[in-house]
């Protein structure tokens, strides 16, 4: 019984120590003067034309005052995460004043979005994250981060997030659907805090 609490014990450090090693080794490509992680989906080409987040103080956060409470929330999270990153806190609005200036959340487009499909279109001057309903805005919201800033959802409580202020986005119309049809994973925490598995 000894034997086997030892190599539980050294299989569960050895674990962990991977898990650690690969964190911290990943693999890196520049878009701008951003370092990202390779595994990322959006933005995964070169484009010369970039929104600059650093003059992003004066803009605001469009959520329509009908938007499903999803799309609500991801308004919320979009707020929550680009002022952990930037130091930048955007207010909400539901209505926009003026042509530019403005991060859409959930905004409708003219094509038809998949269930959990996201769409982000990024200008000099605005940026829109939908996605099909009821959770495609809000995916579209995390993605970005994720790719965009680096920010890292790890544990229902535990985000990693840079702070980086002066990131650049490549402007462009950048789609994701998902391949399945089903995000659920079976660990004890998506169970325990359903937020977390959004």
């Amino acid at each position: 019984m000894q034997r086997v609490n030892n190599a539980l014990t050294i299989l569960l450090v050895l674990s962990l120590v991977f898990m650690m090693g690969c964190a911290m080794k990943t693999q890196t490509t520049q878009i701008g003067e951003k370092t990202m992680s390779t595994s990322k989906i959006l933005f995964n080409t070169k484009i010369d034309k970039q929104l600059d987040t650093s003059k992003m103080k004066d803009w605001d956060i469009i959520v329509a005052a009908d938007a499903i409470p999803s799309e609500k929330y991801a308004g919320e999270e979009f707020q929550r995460l680009f002022k952990d990153a930037t130091g930048m806190a955007l207010p909400i609005n539901s209505k926009a004043q003026g042509e530019s200036n403005h991060v859409f959340i959930g905004k409708a487009v003219t094509e038809k979005l998949e269930e959990e499909e996201l769409m982000v279109v990024v200008s000099k001057d605005n940026l829109n994250i939908t996605g099909g309903k009821p959770r495609g805005t809000l995916y579209g919201v995390y993605q970005f981060f994720e790719d965009a800033f680096g920010v890292r959802f790890l544990t229902f409580d535990n985000t990693y997030v840079p702070k980086s202020a002066d990131v650049k986005i490549p402007v462009g119309e950048f789609r994701y659907n998902p391949p399945f049809s089903f995000r659920w994973s079976f660990y004890t925490e998506n169970s325990k805090e359903p937020d977390f598995a959004a």
